[in-house]
């Protein structure tokens, strides 16, 4: 059994480059970036500065629908992605 692997692997080798090659082409263009997104949209979500719940009616509306203030999250957002090297 050993053998006949083997003899396969040595005289197919370039079907498991070609193979190793799209799987990771397709990690780094694929599941990368998309882990880079996630990981920068978390990190510019905690960043935003809270909406304090002593703020009045308006300020306790917007902490019931979890709504937060968009002010700086495409500026940590896009800084986060540059960093990472996605330049978007």
């Amino acid at each position: 059994m050993k053998e006949k692997i083997k003899r396969f692997l040595t005289k197919h080798w370039w079907i498991i480059l070609i193979i190793l090659g799209i799987i990771g082409w397709f990690y780094w263009f694929q599941v990368r970036p998309s882990m880079i997104y996630s990981i920068c949209h978390n990190q510019a979500i905690l960043s935003i500065k809270p909406i304090s719940t002593q703020g009045g009616y308006f300020a306790r509306k917007i902490l019931e629908k979890n709504v937060f203030p968009w002010d700086n999250y495409e500026a940590y957002y896009k800084t986060c992605l540059r960093s990472r090297g996605i330049n978007k």
